[in-house]
Parts: C-alpha cells; structure tokens; sequence
C-alpha cells in the first residue's frame, strides 16, 4: 500500500499497459489502439500490407473482341430454306408464342373437366388451340386494320389502348343476341359505337345479311314469294337501307345483293320491274358494265314501322347514264322480312317543287 500526498487520499497504482485489465468475467482487456507485437517463433507472424499489381492480358482480350456483334444460335432448320436472319427472328419470336399461355389460362379457360383418356384430352386440347388461333386471328386484325395507328380510342376504361384480343373480346361482350325462332333468324341488333367500331375492323357486320350467297341462311319456304314478313328490328332495316343505297354509290355488286332475299321484287320509278336475285344481279351488271355511274343518293328521310317490316324514304338522285348527267328526287318504300328486303318500290318526281298559287278570280 503506497500513501500519496493527494488531496483524495489513497489511489490505487495504474495499470501496465502492456498487460491489459481484468474484466468481469475474467477476461482480458486492451488498451483502445493496442497491437501485440510480433513474437519471433510463436504465434501468429505479423501482416504486411503490399500493393496489388494487375495488367491487361492482350490475348484473351483479343479474343474477346474477335466474338463482338456474334450471336450463336443452333438449329435444326434447313439452311437451304431458312437463312441466319429468320433463324434469329424465329428464336426472338419465341416469346410471342410463350405469351399465349396467359391467353390459354386466362380468357379462354373453360370449367374443369376431368377426362381420362389421351383420346378425350387430345380433343380438349385441340379445341381451346383452336379458340387460341381465333384469339390471336382477331387481335392481328384488328392491328392491321387501324395501322400505322397502335391504340384505339376508348378500348381501356374508356382511354386508347393498344388492341389486345382480351380487350377486343370484353368490349364485344355486350353485344345482344336475339335467339332464332321459327322462321326468323337469329338477329344481333345495332351495337355500340365501340364494338361496332371493332366490328367494322373485323369486316364483320352480324346485323346485316352476309355477301356471300352461298353461305347465307334461307328461311324455309312459304306460297307467297317464299317469304313471310315477320318482326324484326328496326336498326336492322334502317341498316339494309343504308347498305343497299351505299352499294349503288361505290358499284359494289356484292354490297348490294348482299341486302336483297333472294325472290326480291325491285320496281323502279319508270316501270322496269326485276324479280329474284339472278334477274338483279343482271340488272346491276348490265347497268354498272356499260360504265354508267351514281354520283349521287342522298337519303333525306327514312322511317322504320316499330315492326322493322316497312320503310319509307325520301331521297335525291343524280347519276351518269349513256355519258349525260342528270338527277331528280324521289321516294321509295322497303319491305323486309328474315333480315332481307324483300321488295322496293321507288316512285319519282316529275316536276321541281314549287309553291302553288291559286288561280287568279274571274
């Protein structure tokens, strides 16, 4: 014990720093920044601290270089019928197709179905590959239809959106369906300016009668003309007019037989009368193939009975007959029946309108 002349009285002796403290715990402590030396023939030596060195190795960079801009692929294909460049297109097209899953999964899934032999699961799988092909036909379709634009207004939420056959498919969702029954046939009526917009790109027009004859439906026959006039609806009718008038303005035959029944009874103002579609399809031909021309139809009124049975329309006409242009106005009455007109009636004025005046008194 050593005595101090300090105010505080007795303190104990510093510690070595070399030997460290005792800790609780018995454990040794060193001072903040202290390093053990180097003990020669024991322990572990002590480190060095040196500066790394690096260089370039010339060839294997050379060979790096040499491979630049080379993309390796291997095929299977025939390179007498498929180059290097649709080899490369093939293989970045691959996600494409891998897409398509999502599409098999998502939109067309179908309910499920337990079947167990590889006859009934090859079917399955056949006809959702082929509700695939049709889902993808009317997506490229639509983008075709509405390049060198990529978005078409209103398809998302009511924004431009670039043409999905998801999104096709729920903006024709609300199309409405009107069941065939009896001698009528199924009729979609006028859809929305939207999926009728898409419907127009598609080239499909479901209210109006198809162009193709052939492929065409025909009700059963009746004594009277073959037809019966039944209800339909009247955006039909107002549809048939429209396209019947229309294909006279462009000369499209097709367009214009497309809207007639095929007993049709066309009557013009100054008496030619042309019964069936062969007699009409004479008629047209004739006339557009010595190269007369409507310049133009304007329809100035059009009213549909609530029936979708008649139609009455105003209209005024000019067109190019035998090299000489003339025109005039007149009236014609439509009656449908099966989504088809089965007979017009087109009367004409013989005079401009003029305001009367009484005759003077005597």
């Amino acid at each position: 014990m050593t005595s101090t002349g300090s105010p505080g009285g007795w303190e104990p002796p510093l510690p070595d720093p070399r030997q460290g403290t005792d800790a609780p715990g018995g454990h040794r402590q060193r001072p903040p920044g202290h390093r053990p030396a180097a003990r020669p023939g024991r322990g572990r030596p002590g480190h060095r601290q040196t500066d790394p060195a690096w260089w370039l190795d010339q060839a294997a960079l050379a060979r790096e270089q040499a491979n630049d801009g080379w993309y390796g692929l291997l095929t299977n294909l025939d390179p007498a019928h498929v180059d290097a460049a649709e080899v490369l297109a093939r293989y970045k097209g691959q996600e494409v197709v891998e897409r398509r899953y999502g599409a098999f999964k998502g939109p067309l899934a179908v309910a499920a179905l337990f079947v167990q032999s590889n006859r009934r699961i090859q079917a399955l799988v056949t006809v959702i590959c082929l509700a695939l092909l049709v889902f993808c036909l009317v997506e490229r379709q639509v983008r075709r239809a509405i390049a060198p634009d990529l978005t078409l207004q209103g398809l998302y939420a009511g924004q431009p959106a670039r043409p999905t056959g998801r999104l096709i498919f729920q903006a024709l969702a609300g199309l409405r369906l009107i069941p065939a029954s009896g001698h009528d046939p199924p009729v979609i009526p006028q859809p929305q300016p939207l999926p009728a917009r898409l419907l127009e790109l598609l080239d499909v027009d479901p209210p109006s009668p198809p162009i193709n004859p052939r492929t065409r439906w025909t009700p059963p026959a009746s004594p009277r003309h073959g037809w019966d006039q039944v209800a339909m609806d009247p955006a039909v009718a107002e549809r048939l007019v429209h396209a019947y008038v229309e294909g006279w303005r462009t000369g499209d035959r097709a367009k214009i037989l497309g809207t007639l029944a095929p007993d049709c009874v066309i009557v013009e103002s100054y008496g030619p009368t042309y019964t069936g579609e062969d007699r009409i399809a004479r008629w047209i031909d004739t006339w557009l193939g010595a190269g007369n021309t409507v310049d133009r139809w304007e329809l100035t009124s059009l009213e549909v009975t609530a029936a979708g049975t008649a139609c009455f329309f105003e209209w005024e006409f000019e067109c190019t007959f035998a090299g000489s242009r003339s025109g005039f106005a007149g009236a014609s009455i439509a009656r449908f029946s099966h989504n088809r007109i089965v007979s017009l009636r087109e009367y004409k004025m013989t005079e401009a309108p003029f305001e009367w005046e009484p005759p003077e008194a005597s």
